[in-house]
């Protein structure tokens, strides 16, 4: 059976606590063209948790790491309680019914993190602070093949050319540069925009 066609669209976690985020991402998921939407919920509030308690408390780099994978746990579950028609899935290779393929997945990255990650071909992540969430997403969206890489962001650069940029400014993480080399095609949107503001790389925007 050939694989669904999906998208991968990251929920930057500083969203979670903006009113309005939830019926905003469904109106723009609707837009798009109707292909399955897994959604990767970014760590918000837990990870910083996470980051607060590393810097006083001066952890070793691969626990700090593993409590920030456990921090997208919660994030998940926070954003499964206001976002309507989702499920959780553990794998991006759950079935997906032709009948719910406009359902929204909410993809539990732990598993794919804890037991898989460092068996895929391609460079692994790195376990510090120079990942998060947003190279998470390339890493699984570069894995299994996606049509595409949304990342949903509070806010987008005015001007910025590429992704070498986009995380010198903090857009995105430092890693990312490097995780999305193998994604298809990757773009930012300000789902805080009322007109869906959008940011693509040079490299994009010629394609």
């Amino acid at each position: 059976m050939k694989p669904q066609p999906f998208r991968i669209i990251k929920l930057g976690g500083s969203l979670l606590t903006q009113s309005g985020w939830a019926p905003t991402l469904t109106a723009w998921i609707e837009k798009q063209s109707h292909i399955r939407n897994i959604v990767v919920v970014g760590g918000g509030l837990s990870a910083d948790a996470v980051r607060a308690f590393d810097h006083s408390q001066k952890l070793d780099p691969w626990v700090s790491h593993e409590l920030a994978v456990e921090a997208l746990g919660l994030s998940l579950q926070m954003a499964a309680a206001v976002l309507p028609h989702t499920r959780i899935v553990e794998s991006v290779n759950a079935f997906a019914p032709e009948s719910e393929s406009m359902e929204v997945e909410l993809l539990d990255v732990r598993p794919f993190l804890h037991t898989q990650e460092a068996y895929e071909a391609g460079e692994c992540l790195p376990h510090n602070w120079s990942t998060t969430s947003d190279s998470i997403a390339a890493r699984i969206a570069t894995v299994y093949h996606a049509e595409e890489l949304v990342l949903l962001k509070s806010t987008l650069p005015v001007h910025c050319n590429d992704w070498e940029q986009a995380a010198q400014i903090g857009l995105v993480d430092k890693h990312f540069p490097r995780a999305v080399k193998g994604v298809r095609r990757a773009y930012c949107v300000d789902l805080a925009d009322p007109q869906r503001a959008t940011w693509k790389p040079l490299s994009e925007q010629r394609a």
